[in-house]
């Protein structure tokens, strides 16, 4: 399978608990670009939240030709850290 995208990790920010002891925040990052870290207060809006700012990632590098790193592979998804509640992946194509 061809390599079209990256893994994007999204967790929950337990340090920011409310009293039901759901996170009022997640954060989603690109492993493989790690300036890339969106927050929102649902994971689907903190993915999308980051989609959205690779598509521009993807338009500047088409006039720009700036070096992005290798786009991952999709059927390999990012180990699951042991310690992380609530650890997510979702794989984003390019």
């Amino acid at each position: 399978m061809s390599r079209k995208g990256y893994w994007v990790e999204c967790m929950p920010l337990w340090e920011q608990a409310n009293q039901n002891d759901a996170p009022d925040l997640y954060k989603a990052s690109v492993p493989a670009l790690p300036e890339f870290v969106e927050s929102a207060p649902s994971a689907s809006l903190a993915i999308q939240k980051l989609r959205d700012r690779l598509k521009g990632l993807r338009k500047k590098n088409t006039f720009n030709r700036v070096l992005l790193p290798q786009l991952e592979n999709p059927i390999r998804p990012p180990k699951r850290p042991d310690s992380v509640r609530g650890w997510m992946s979702v794989y984003i194509e390019m």
